[in-house]
């Protein structure tokens, strides 16, 4: 099965061969960032390869970034409320990400940051290359999306650091603090995600029941919850401060 879905300003490409689905990312000139379509796109490819009872889903991306998250020139006319929808909109996509019972692969050849940052860390394979970079400005301006999974994948004291600094991390820390599972060359991304793959669909154990042993418990209303709670009246001025004080538009 070969599909293509045009989700403006953003494709995603979805392929399935044999047992996996790969995804693409394709909007290099937003960085990838994660518009309100290109998400719907992502959650009806993810309850596809559900529905296809797939055994695993890699994601990959073209261009210098992997996600850049809310592209941060979108809210000049965005109140608190449309914000909130596309936020609640994302940690459905993380969650469904997250729950889906197939084992998941993030192939990141560039900069993760923000939303793009826990789309990786919701997978359960991250691969990285020495350009990868991640970086979790949300807490800045006051927003906690996906940060219970970066301390369940760090340490609580390294989650904490991030939210409070913003900080990005070079691949190598990545790898040493868990956001990435594997560090290779860009030239191996490709066979290094295969081999995931291939053990995924020759696994005599069933992945259903395999993901759910070796991932943590994770409620999802608990994230939702949280996110919530953090969604506070001035989301859109904070955002638009944060932005327009440390210059960046993604």
């Amino acid at each position: 099965m070969t599909t293509l879905e045009d989700a403006a300003p953003v494709k995603v490409r979805m392929t399935g061969e044999g047992s996996a689905v790969h995804l693409e990312l394709d909007s290099p000139a937003t960085r990838n960032a994660l518009s309100p379509e290109t998400v719907r796109a992502l959650r009806r490819a993810v309850e596809s390869a559900v529905a296809e009872e797939r055994a695993a889903l890699v994601m990959t991306s073209t261009g210098p970034a992997f996600a850049a998250g809310m592209d941060l020139r979108q809210i000049d006319h965005a109140d608190d409320e449309t914000l909130r929808r596309q936020f609640r909109e994302i940690q459905g996509l993380l969650t469904d990400l997250y729950q889906a019972p197939l084992v998941t692969v993030a192939v990141l050849d560039g900069d993760a940051v923000g939303a793009g940052a826990d789309l990786a860390l919701a997978c359960d394979h991250r691969i990285g290359s020495p350009r990868t970079t991640f970086r979790f400005p949300g807490p800045q301006f006051g927003l906690l999306l996906g940060t219970r999974r970066l301390a369940q994948e760090t340490s609580p004291a390294i989650a904490q650091g991030l939210a409070l600094t913003g900080a990005k991390l070079s691949a190598r820390r990545a790898l040493d603090v868990g956001l990435l599972t594997q560090l290779v060359e860009s030239d191996q991304l490709e066979s290094t995600a295969g081999a995931v793959v291939g053990a995924a669909g020759s696994s005599v154990v069933g992945i259903a029941g395999l993901t759910r042993a070796v991932r943590r418990d994770r409620p999802a209303q608990s994230d939702l919850e949280l996110l919530e709670e953090s969604m506070t009246p001035g989301l859109a001025q904070r955002m638009t401060a944060f932005r327009d004080r440390t210059g960046r538009r993604r």
